[in-house]
């Protein structure tokens, strides 16, 4: 495909492809990163808040800000390159809406199961979950009522093929037979 045609249809260009393809990558190395850094400190890290200094905890809420807002921007970053790399996937956008579903209910749930009385940092790492799911969940909205569409229009382009087949092709001598027509 040459660039003209690519302009015509709408479809990104390789450059455009290889770009997001790449940004893409990245924003799955930091949400990786600054997430398993909030897990880390909620399970292994955060048991003895209370008990910590003034200083080292305002450090702590501040590297926790850090890491939430890391975690959301690779989210809302990563979400606008998979919408471009995964425009004519069909199951991106459930996968993405499961990934987007497990994040903004699944970590909650899990670490209210745990049960105990959470500190304030454990309740502020918990929160940035759910806001980081909202993007993922934006773009698989996007992405399933794209296929929905597409499947709609493909439906009804083979109904109306197998209609305008069906009324063009008799068999002759035979009224019935119309390979499949109604």
């Amino acid at each position: 495909m040459d660039h003209e045609e690519y302009s015509r249809t709408g479809a990104a260009t390789p450059v455009m492809l290889g770009i997001a393809n790449n940004i893409f990558h990245v924003c799955i190395v930091v949400f990786g990163l600054s997430t398993a850094y909030l897990l880390y400190g909620v399970f292994f890290g955060l048991g003895d808040f209370a008990s910590w200094d003034r200083a080292r905890q305002i450090t702590m809420m501040g590297n926790i800000n850090l890491a939430g807002n890391a975690m959301l921007t690779a989210a809302v970053v990563g979400s606008i390159c998979s919408l471009v790399l995964f425009w004519f996937e069909e199951t991106a956008g459930y996968v993405i809406a499961l990934l987007a579903g497990a994040l903004y209910f699944g970590v909650p749930m899990a670490f209210a199961s745990m049960g105990g009385e959470p500190s304030v940092a454990i309740r502020m790492t918990v929160a940035k979950f759910p806001v980081a799911a909202l993007a993922p969940g934006l773009i698989a909205f996007i992405l399933v009522v794209r296929d929905l569409i597409v499947r709609l229009i493909g439906s009804l382009n083979a109904k109306a093929k197998l209609h305008r087949t069906c009324n063009s092709v008799m068999v002759p001598n035979e009224k019935n037979v119309q390979f499949g027509c109604r």
